[in-house]
């Protein structure tokens, strides 16, 4: 799926807002951290040499959101914010070479006669979210909230950390285009103090695809990998309505 299809997204949130509509409106912002297990793939270099790679990764992220309310203490929601989309340890096994823990890449910056490889890399992105979230009340100034968010990313800078004997060297690169996108069920409680809303949240990657990257052999920018589930987040949240009720 394309960024396109958040204009559609937003627009069916925004039909059904006009019922209901309170003066509860919020800002909110959310900062987390999330870790993802990548399914294995394969890249066959000739007849005989073919890698077989598994990623894991930690990503963290922060953004600001403007939520805007429906009946029922429901809410849409939409913001921009950044998330570090990284591939943080790498498993390869290389037939006939065996189990390394990083992946063939191609630098630039060493001996055209070497091959060079990255055990860690990430993304830097903007992050745009549209979500639907609802409130539940449990007891006085305490909340459950719960709801889900679709999340583009685009990136605007990369970095590749090429391990050396001595030293490490990060290879980093300035390509702007879009990324990726995800879609990522939330729940969390909420405590009131004052005007503010505070508390931490849960993050559940339910689908999420990603771009290939051109830097790496065999691989091109405009093919996609994906992935369902395999995931999960821990967060902290804090909201601040607009008008008093």
């Amino acid at each position: 799926m394309k960024f396109k299809c958040l204009p559609i997204v937003f627009s069916f949130f925004f039909s059904n807002s006009i019922f209901g509509q309170t003066s509860t409106n919020q800002i909110e912002i959310n900062s987390y951290l999330q870790g993802d297990s990548y399914p294995s793939f394969s890249i066959r270099f000739n007849s005989v040499t073919n890698s077989t790679i598994k990623i894991h990764g930690i990503s963290w992220g922060s953004g600001m959101n403007y939520k805007y309310s429906l009946k029922n203490n429901s809410f849409i929601k939409g913001g921009l914010g950044y998330h570090k989309y990284s591939f943080s340890k790498i498993e390869r096994y290389t037939r006939p070479f065996g189990d390394t823990k990083a992946r063939v890449i191609n630098y630039t910056g060493g001996y055209s006669s070497f091959a060079y490889v990255t055990d860690k890399y990430w993304y830097n992105t903007i992050s745009a979210t549209v979500g639907f979230e609802k409130l539940y009340t449990l007891k006085k100034n305490t909340n459950f909230i719960a709801g889900v968010n679709a999340v583009n990313y685009f990136t605007f800078s990369q970095r590749y950390n090429i391990p050396g004997t001595f030293k490490d060297v990060t290879f980093k690169k300035t390509i702007s285009r879009y990324f990726g996108l995800s879609f990522i069920a939330n729940a969390g409680l909420q405590k009131n103090f004052g005007r503010f809303n505070l508390g931490p949240t849960i993050h559940l990657p339910i689908f999420s695809s990603w771009k290939q990257d051109a830097i790496f052999p065999h691989e091109e920018n405009n093919d996609s990998r994906s992935k369902w589930l395999r995931g999960i987040g821990i967060g902290f949240t804090c909201a601040y309505p607009l008008t008093k009720k």
